[in-house]
């Protein structure tokens, strides 16, 4: 069961993680998000996510951070890759979208660094 948890150690939680991942890392987006990686000197890869007020009222905000929260931890077996910070940003557009759509858009934007990072 353990394996499946998203623990301390596998998010981003200090301001400087996330401005040094936004002013360095590379971005991949779609219609919903947008993804920022950088390389990290840790063995784990870490995740953040950044949902702004002009996505939407709290509880669209917090529906949002679920759904990524859970496909990350669901799909783990995809960002072990070594040392990887991810940041996680949704879009205004994302808040109209269903949980389903969500979670295909998260695929797309997987599928597509895939491809960047392993090579």
């Amino acid at each position: 069961m353990r394996e499946f948890s998203l623990r301390k150690k596998d998010r981003l939680r200090k301001s400087i993680d996330y401005k040094k991942l936004n002013l360095s890392g590379k971005k991949i987006e779609n219609h919903e998000f947008i993804l920022i990686y950088k390389k990290n000197v840790l063995k784990n890869s870490r995740l953040g996510i950044t949902v702004s007020k002009k996505v939407g009222i709290a509880v669209e905000r917090n529906r949002i951070k679920r759904i990524a929260r859970e496909f990350f931890r669901t799909n783990r077996y995809l960002f072990i890759i070594g040392g990887v910070d991810f940041n996680v940003i949704a879009k205004k557009s994302a808040s109209s979208k269903s949980n389903k759509d969500l979670f295909e858009s998260l695929k797309e934007v997987e599928k597509k660094i895939d491809n960047k990072i392993r090579l």
